[in-house]
């Protein structure tokens, strides 16, 4: 295999590749990375935009990392996951190439240490044509074949390791053996526990099953299983190969750095808040009186039946250490919609160069004109340790509490109503 391509995210980088490979790129990444064609015969501008992960082309591995540091990323990632849970885990990653290796190895010793804590088995419904009557007669089954005495469909509780929980991650493990870019190291402990959980079915699980699972049917009894099955939703929802005649040709791990910005910050202001703010993560909203124009908010801060204060998150800082115009005019927009005379945008800053071209990571202000409106910013350190982020995000907590006990909407505008509104629907099921 080739030396690795080392790109940045959100960097338009001019590299030599031939022809199918640049035209392989798009296709194999979902369209996420882009390739463009330099002014030199032979050579593209690979585009990363907000992605980071690995690609793998026949025998050229694309390593896109992040400009943050990874023990943050690793933060971004963990979100409602014990910090005991995985803190020691990410130990050393930073000076490992390969954010897929790294990945991998934190889910393969999550999963194993779940798992030494024993196999989950639970009831499982099943429906089988049996000699002799179990469990309830299957009456749909009966009525589809009248006449047949034996076998008799039967439908039963089976106490078993064929579970939802078992399913997801035996499909995390699989996913991550048809990777390139896994340790040797790590494909060892992905063969056992692909032995341990001998007698789980092999089904396809996507990751909305996974954020199903996760979202309505963790209790008590399966509450160890969180962290390994929150790993597997990760990696469920953001790998992807081409897969011809059994042998993966070209495979792709790749992470939206804004959707994880955004979930991290809004999960970790919602535990900062509890108990002063109600956080109502992008409530859909309208812009007109006829309600016809649907926004959606990032963040909606409410208190005592009122929505207060509402904020915008944004990864990527503009050039020059402020905000982008666009995100201003949107920012405006949502203060207007909900009544509300501030509103905040919160960037993160990543790095040395983000750090020199924002000398000020405080509290920025426009005023509009006329209306008054004010439109504030915070730039969030994620350059530093792990400490450093979190006594950030406390402070940004009480800074928008603060903020928002002054904060009423604007006299004849309607307040909507704060209780989050989650239609109802039925769990998602995994495999059959």
């Amino acid at each position: 295999m080739r030396p690795p391509l080392v790109l940045r995210e959100h960097t338009a980088t001019e590299v030599e590749i031939n022809d199918a490979l640049a035209r392989r790129v798009p296709i194999v990444t979902g369209g996420r990375i882009g390739v463009r064609p330099a002014a030199e015969p032979g050579r593209y501008f690979i585009d990363t935009a907000q992605y980071v992960g690995s690609v793998v082309l026949d025998d050229l591995p694309i390593l896109v990392r992040p400009k943050i540091p990874l023990h943050n990323l690793f933060l971004l990632l963990t979100v409602g996951v014990p910090s005991d849970s995985w803190r020691d885990e990410w130990f050393g990653h930073d000076r490992d190439e390969s954010l897929l290796a790294s990945i991998a190895e934190f889910f393969a010793r999550t999963a194993e240490r779940t798992l030494a804590r024993g196999l989950l088995h639970s009831y499982r419904v099943q429906h089988a044509p049996l000699v002799a009557l179990r469990g309830r007669l299957d009456l749909a089954a009966t009525f589809r074949q009248p006449g047949i005495v034996s076998p008799v469909p039967c439908s039963y509780d089976d106490f078993t390791v064929d579970i939802d929980e078992n399913r997801v991650l035996r499909a995390a493990t699989r996913q991550l053996l048809r990777l390139a870019g896994v340790a040797a190291t790590t494909r060892s402990v992905l063969l056992r526990l692909l032995v341990r959980l001998e007698g789980v079915a092999d089904v396809h699980v996507d990751g909305e099953a996974v954020r199903d699972l996760l979202d309505r049917r963790i209790t008590r009894l399966n509450s160890y299983y969180e962290p390994a099955l929150r790993l597997s939703e990760i990696i469920l929802r953001n790998a992807s190969l081409i897969d011809r005649s059994g042998r993966a040709e070209a495979s792709a791990f790749l992470l939206d750095m804004n959707a994880l910005f955004q979930r991290f910050l809004t999960e970790r202001l919602r535990q900062a808040l509890v108990g002063r703010l109600e956080v109502q993560a992008e409530p859909r909203e309208h812009l007109d009186r006829d309600r016809q124009i649907v926004i959606e908010p990032d963040l909606v801060f409410a208190a005592d039946g009122e929505r207060r204060y509402v904020g915008d998150v944004k990864y990527k800082l503009s050039p020059p250490g402020r905000a982008y115009n666009s995100d201003l005019y949107q920012l405006l927009a949502y203060c207007t919609a909900l009544g509300l005379d501030e509103g905040l945008l919160i960037y993160c800053l990543r790095d040395e160069t983000d750090l020199r071209s924002a000398p000020k990571a405080g509290i920025g202000e426009y005023v509009v004109r006329r209306v008054g409106t004010r439109l504030r910013t915070y730039h969030l350190d994620m350059s530093g340790g792990m400490e450093d982020v979190e006594r950030s995000i406390s402070g940004l907590a009480d800074w928008i509490a603060h903020r928002s006990t002054a904060r009423r909407a604007r006299p004849g505008r309607p307040v909507a109503e704060v209780s989050a509104r989650v239609a109802e629907r039925r769990p998602i099921p995994i495999g059959g």
